[in-house]
C-alpha cells in the first residue's frame, strides 16, 4: 500500500513538473519526454536496433547529424536516445554547446562539459531524485563503484580481501591509451574503497581537467594535463575505459542550440568544422569503440555551405540520409516525420491533455477538448514559416488552454481567438530568443 502511493505520488510530481516546465517555455524538461513523445519511432527504433543492440556491441561506433528548426524538436530527441540508451547499459553525456561557455573549437573545454554531464546508466526503474543527481565524473565513480562491486561479486567479502581483490581487478582493465586516465581512474575508485574521500576529490578534479596541483598526482604518476591536444585522446580514453569495465558503451550528444555555430572568428569556425571532421573519422576506428555521436544544429549549411577544401571534406562526410530503411545514413531530419503536421499536433495535444488531466486530477469534456486542440492546431501550423518552429508555439498555446478550460469547462477556442493566442505566444517566444540570443553575445 505504501509503496504504490509512494509510486503513484512520484508519478503526479513528474507530470506536473514536465506539465510546468513545458507551458514556461516550451521547452522538454530532463526527464519526462517520453511521456509526450509523438513520431519519432521512425528514428528511434533504428538506432536501437541497428547501433545500441547491434553495431555498437561489437565495438563499432557512428555518427549522426541531427537537424531540426528552433523548437522544432532537437533537444527532445536527444534526451530519448539519452533514455534509451542509458535503459540499455550505456553512459550517457548530453552537452549543450555555446560560444561562451563550450565551443566546440576548444576540444578541451569540450571533455570538461563531457566530463561535467557523464551520466551512469542507471535504468528506467530508478526514481527521478536519483536520476538528477546523476550527472558529472564524480557521481558516475561512485555509480561505477557500487556497480562493480556487484559484477565482481565484492559485496559479501570481509573488508581486507574485498579491498585486496578490488585493486587487483582494477590493475586488470588495460587498453586505455592514456596511462595518466586509466591509473587517475583507477586510484579514484581505490580511495572510494577506502573510504577516502579527500584523495578521491584530488583524482576527480584531474579527471574534470582542472589540473590540479598535487603530490599524490605525482606520487601514482598521473601527470598528463588536459590541453587541447590532448583533449580527443583523454575523450578517447574515457570511452575505452568504459568499454573496458562492462559497460556496453558510450553515447555523447551535442546540442548546437542556437543558428550559428558555437564559435565566432573566421579562424575558430576553421577549427571547429576541423574538429568535427575529426570526430566523425574518430568513429571510424576502433580507438574509439562502442560509440554513439549525435550532433544536433538547426540548420545543416551552418557545416557545410562554407568554400574550401576543408568545408568539402565535411560536406562530403554528411551527405547520406539517415531513415527506417536506410539506417546507414548520416542526417537525421526531425522536420521529415511519417506523420502530416496538423495531425502530428493533434496527436501531441491528445498526449498533453492526457498528462494534464493526470498531473492536475480533472477529467476535461471530452469532445470539447479534442475540438478546441484541433483548433489550435490547424491556426498554429499557419505559422510553420516563423522563425521559431509551430511546434514549440503549439506548447506554449495549449499548456495555458488547458489552465482555462480547467477554470471554465465549457470555453470554446474559435478561430478567431485562437489566432490572437498564438499571436501572443510566439511574440513571447521571439522575445525570449532575442534576449537569450543577446546574453550569448555579451
Amino acid at each position: 500500500m505504501g509503496e504504490g502511493l509512494q509510486a503513484t505520488v512520484t508519478e503526479v510530481t513528474l507530470v506536473r513538473q514536465v506539465i510546468a516546465h513545458l507551458g514556461q517555455s516550451g521547452t522538454p524538461p530532463e526527464e519526462g519526454v517520453e511521456l509526450y513523445t509523438v513520431g519519432l519511432d521512425t528514428y528511434l527504433e533504428p538506432l536501437r536496433s541497428e547501433y545500441l543492440e547491434l553495431l555498437l556491441p561489437s565495438g563499432v561506433s557512428s555518427f549522426k547529424l541531427v537537424v531540426g528548426s528552433y523548437g522544432g524538436g532537437k533537444t527532445h530527441f536527444l534526451y530519448c536516445v539519452r533514455n534509451m540508451a542509458e535503459a540499455l547499459g550505456y553512459a550517457v553525456a548530453y552537452v549543450p554547446l555555446s560560444p561562451s561557455e563550450c565551443p566546440f573549437h576548444q576540444l578541451d573545454e569540450v571533455y570538461r562539459a563531457i566530463a561535467q554531464n557523464l551520466r551512469f546508466p542507471l535504468g528506467p526503474a530508478t526514481v527521478s531524485e536519483d536520476r538528477y543527481y546523476n550527472r558529472g565524473i564524480e557521481s558516475f565513480l561512485r555509480y561505477t563503484f557500487l556497480w562493480l562491486q556487484r559484477r565482481w561479486d565484492l559485496t559479501d567479502l570481509e573488508a581486507r580481501e574485498a579491498r585486496r581483490r578490488f585493486r587487483s581487478l582494477l590493475q586488470g582493465i588495460q587498453g586505455t591509451e592514456s596511462t595518466s586516465f586509466r591509473r587517475a581512474m583507477a586510484q579514484a575508485l581505490e580511495a572510494l574503497m577506502d573510504d577516502d574521500e579527500e584523495r578521491f576529490g584530488t583524482f576527480v578534479q584531474w579527471l574534470k581537467g582542472e589540473n590540479p596541483a598535487d603530490a599524490r598526482l605525482r606520487e601514482t604518476q598521473v601527470v598528463e594535463t588536459l590541453t587541447p591536444r590532448t583533449a580527443f585522446r583523454w575523450t578517447r580514453s574515457l570511452t575505452q575505459w568504459i568499454r573496458e569495465i562492462g559497460l556496453s558503451g558510450t553515447v555523447f550528444l551535442f546540442d548546437e542550440a542556437e543558428r550559428t555555430l558555437s564559435i565566432g572568428q573566421t579562424r575558430q569556425v576553421m577549427m571547429a568544422l576541423d574538429n568535427l571532421r575529426q570526430w566523425i573519422d574518430e568513429c571510424g576506428q576502433r580507438r574509439f569503440p562502442s560509440v554513439l555521436t549525435l550532433y544536433a544544429v538547426p540548420d545543416e549549411f551552418m557545416l557545410t555551405d562554407r568554400p574550401g577544401p576543408s568545408y568539402e571534406a565535411l560536406r562530403q562526410r554528411l551527405q547520406t540520409v539517415f531513415s527506417r530503411w536506410e539506417p546507414t545514413g548520416v542526417k537525421i531530419y526531425l522536420e521529415r516525420l511519417p506523420i502530416e503536421p496538423i495531425p502530428f499536433l493533434v496527436q501531441l495535444g491528445q498526449k498533453l491533455v492526457s498528462l494534464y488531466q493526470r498531473a492536475y486530477g480533472v477529467l476535461l469534456p471530452l469532445e470539447l477538448t479534442r475540438a478546441n486542440v484541433e483548433v489550435l492546431a490547424r491556426q498554429v501550423y499557419q505559422l510553420r514559416y516563423a522563425d521559431v518552429s509551430y511546434r514549440r508555439v503549439f506548447v506554449t498555446s495549449l499548456i495555458p488552454l488547458l489552465h482555462r478550460m480547467r477554470q471554465d469547462p465549457a470555453f470554446i477556442l474559435t478561430e478567431t481567438l485562437a489566432d490572437r493566442w498564438v499571436q501572443e505566444h510566439l511574440a513571447a517566444l521571439q522575445a525570449d530568443q532575442r534576449r537569450f540570443s543577446d546574453e550569448r553575445e555579451y
